[in-house]
């Protein structure tokens, strides 16, 4: 009969830390989108003299304090009072983010590994979860909307490069479930070495053989 304690420990443990970091703590909301803004702003304020992009407070009634606006533009299509078409994408930093990186974090922390490559395995988890992130505004930042002046785009596309740009935001912000396929992905590719496979199979082989269980197909 398989062990089954080593599973229960890990969803103990996850379920802990998950639950811990979800929880509607005060202000957790607002610290996490000042800082998702403030990294937003840091990678893409220098995108190139001519266009913009500013990440700021979303102007919602409602849950204010999770929702992130980014402004992208061309300044030279501003007036002298800063006003002109604009792109704008309104984002839910908790829904986009947070929930994906607390999701990783338990993952992360509720593996039986040693500490060391746990605290490895949650820098490049995070690096990767963030790196896209800011992937899907980058892309978003390549489109040009069909109902514009033109500009607004942060770079000038061939008409192919436009096509793949819209198909490719099709899939990372329609398609794709961020809150639960991608962390998942992440988990597995940050924690797990192909020895930790090798030795799970290892173990497994040993067991049905010591069971005395058929291997190979043989009776």
């Amino acid at each position: 009969m398989p062990d089954c304690k080593p599973i229960l420990l890990f969803c103990c443990r996850f379920l802990l830390v998950y639950g811990l970091l979800i929880a509607p703590w005060p202000g957790w909301d607002a610290a996490y989108g000042r800082f998702f803004r403030e990294v937003g702003n840091l990678i893409f304020s220098r995108t190139n003299p001519r266009h913009f992009v500013i990440f700021e407070t979303g102007d919602a009634t409602i849950d204010a304090a999770r929702r992130t606006e980014v402004l992208a533009g061309d300044r030279n299509l501003l007036d002298a009072h800063d006003y002109g078409p604009m792109k704008q994408m309104d984002l839910d930093t908790r829904l986009m983010s947070f929930v994906p990186a607390s999701l990783i974090i338990a993952l992360i922390l509720a593996t039986p590994l040693p500490w060391r490559r746990r605290v490895w395995a949650l820098l490049w988890g995070l690096i990767c979860l963030y790196g896209f992130d800011f992937l899907q505004i980058a892309i978003w930042l390549l489109q040009e909307p069909a109902n514009s002046p033109g500009g607004l785009a942060i770079l000038d596309l061939p008409s192919f490069a436009r096509v793949t740009v819209n198909h490719l935001l099709d899939i990372l912000l329609d398609k794709m479930d961020m809150v639960g396929f991608v962390p998942i992905v992440i988990w597995i590719l940050a924690t797990f070495r192909q020895r930790d496979l090798a030795k799970l199979l290892k173990n497994d082989t040993t067991k049905t053989i010591s069971s005395g269980s058929p291997v190979g197909g043989q009776t």
